[in-house]
């Protein structure tokens, strides 16, 4: 990307390819991920664009969570347009597929397994509403590692190359389980 992510004159930002040719204009907040994508703001809104200049995630998203350790997706998140202030969050992968579909749920980074270039995230759905939502352990493929059945799930030692294991605590009841559990 070094050199194709250009600056305007008037503060903007636009994605170019090798030959100078402009890919995608009026970007602002742009910067590199993964070291092959650009996150940025195109009026007002968040996308992902890949080196090769594809757009991966269209520029819909009132917010795109990235964090140093997330090596395959990308937590969105877009505000209800009714008014309400609700958020509704997902994940989508370094494709541009959705790993877990929009939704009122809470969506936090759990652990990166470098060995098989896999994330994984803590799940909790049903958080605007009045009911208790359970947690669970997705992974970056979609599928449930721990189905969502814990009122609180925490990962004890993420991102170190081995199992993760997991706290789990269900009705004042707490156990020691790991991902494969």
């Amino acid at each position: 990307f070094a050199g194709k992510l250009a600056e305007k004159a008037d503060g903007t930002q636009q994605l170019q390819d090798l030959s100078g040719n402009i890919i995608t204009d009026n970007l602002s907040d742009a910067y590199i991920v993964m070291n092959k994508y650009v996150v940025a703001q195109q009026n007002g809104k968040y996308g992902v664009v890949n080196a090769a200049g594809k757009i991966t995630m269209p520029f819909n998203y009132d917010d795109i969570q990235t964090e140093p350790d997330i090596g395959t997706s990308f937590i969105v998140s877009v505000k209800s347009l009714d008014g309400d202030t609700d958020t509704k969050r997902g994940v989508i992968n370094r494709d541009g597929d959705w790993v877990y579909p929009l939704a009122n749920a809470r969506i936090k980074h759990a652990h990166y397994d470098s060995d098989y270039d896999q994330d994984y995230f803590l799940v909790t759905d049903n958080v605007a509403t009045n009911h208790k939502g359970l947690t669970g352990l997705l992974d970056d493929r979609g599928y449930w590692a721990v189905m969502p059945q814990y009122d609180v799930i925490n990962p004890l030692n993420p991102c170190t190359g081995k199992p993760l294991y997991l706290q789990v605590s269900l009705q004042n009841k707490t156990a020691l389980i790991d991902q494969s559990s």
